[in-house]
């Protein structure tokens, strides 16, 4: 009964302090480290370009299934830190939707970020995209970035890995 009585106050404590704040929402972790850094005193600049589906058609073309998106960016090297310096977010005519950073984020080694385009974002589409910007002193070393969309059960879900765009 002990038990029962602490997950239900968990619960109800959880509950009051969720939110749908969209600040809260594209930054599921709250763990990021947000740095001031000048990006031209980096020896590399890499752009990656992130196929998105925030919605995808059913099997006339007429139909659309709403899809939420995260966007998971791995430094997957085990020394040197990288740095995100842009997260932009395009729809499928090209047009820009939101800059997600208004600083750069520091990610140590085997560190990770994630942002989260929600289910109910209709203006994306099916040919939505992220630019994501990185800067290092290394230019081996090159995260994994990837978008997983899922449906809204859970149950469905399907990942599209990033491609390098533009190297300095």
């Amino acid at each position: 009964m002990k038990h029962l009585l602490y997950f239900a106050t968990l619960m109800a404590v959880h509950s009051c302090t969720s939110t749908s704040d969209d600040s809260k929402m594209q930054y599921p972790s709250k763990s990021y480290h947000f740095v001031s850094v000048d990006k031209q005193s980096f020896s590399s600049v890499e752009q990656y370009y992130v196929p998105v589906y925030s919605h995808i058609y059913g099997n006339t073309g007429r139909q659309k299934f709403l899809l939420s998106a995260t966007l998971s960016i791995r430094n997957i090297g085990f020394t040197d830190s990288l740095y995100i310096s842009k997260i932009d977010y395009y729809d499928s005519e090209g047009k820009l939707l939101k800059k997600y950073l208004d600083s750069v984020v520091l990610l140590i080694p085997m560190a990770s970020m994630e942002v989260v385009v929600t289910s109910d974002e209709k203006d994306g589409g099916a040919g939505a995209n992220f630019v994501v910007e990185c800067v290092s002193n290394n230019i081996l070393n090159e995260p994994l970035i990837q978008t997983i969309m899922t449906a809204g059960d859970l149950r469905t879900g399907f990942a599209a890995n990033a491609i390098r765009i533009k190297t300095r």
